[in-house]
């Protein structure tokens, strides 16, 4: 019975050894070419800093304000662009991103002398222009490791609606 084991154990191991050795290796053209392009789905959460007021209570009644932070979505086009290298790539991803953020808030009401609780809901529709680096390693059986480093412009489309009205 342990020799039986034994056996079975060489052919497994000897089966699986000689599949890795003649592995097909896929997209063996695609990193031979200088442009890629694909698009780009992602949610995002976005809120604001709150700093309030020192006399916040005396100049506007104000009590309470705090902000949450709500989902958004996001929507862009992927290019990546070769440079001269095999390992050294540029990223330019232009994105148009939807965001809400929540405010509420509650302050003194001098006429009827309670306490008012409102919440505010803001819009932002943004266009992102991030431009990042990416560094990576030479493909090894069917796969590539990489790091990006970048940084990023935002247009706020909402700020100038407002300027334009």
């Amino acid at each position: 019975m342990n020799r039986l084991f034994i056996l079975f154990i060489f052919l497994v191991v000897g089966n699986y050894s000689q599949a890795q050795k003649f592995k097909q290796e896929r997209y063996k053209n695609f990193d031979k070419r200088t442009f890629h392009f694909g698009f780009m789905l992602g949610f995002n959460s976005s809120d604001f800093t709150v700093y309030q007021d020192v006399n916040a209570y005396e100049n506007y009644g104000l009590k309470l304000l705090e902000n949450d932070a709500q989902p958004g979505g996001q929507l862009g086009i992927l290019t990546t662009m070769k440079l001269g290298t095999p390992v050294l790539r540029l990223r330019f991803i232009p994105t148009l991103s939807f965001q809400e953020k929540l405010l509420r808030y509650t302050f003194e009401d001098t006429l009827l002398n309670t306490d008012q609780i409102g919440e505010e809901r803001v819009n932002s529709t943004n266009l992102d222009f991030p431009l990042m680096l990416q560094f990576r390693t030479k493909r090894y059986n069917n796969f590539t490791a990489y790091a990006l480093v970048g940084g990023q412009y935002s247009i706020d489309l909402q700020y100038f609606k407002k300027m334009m009205i």
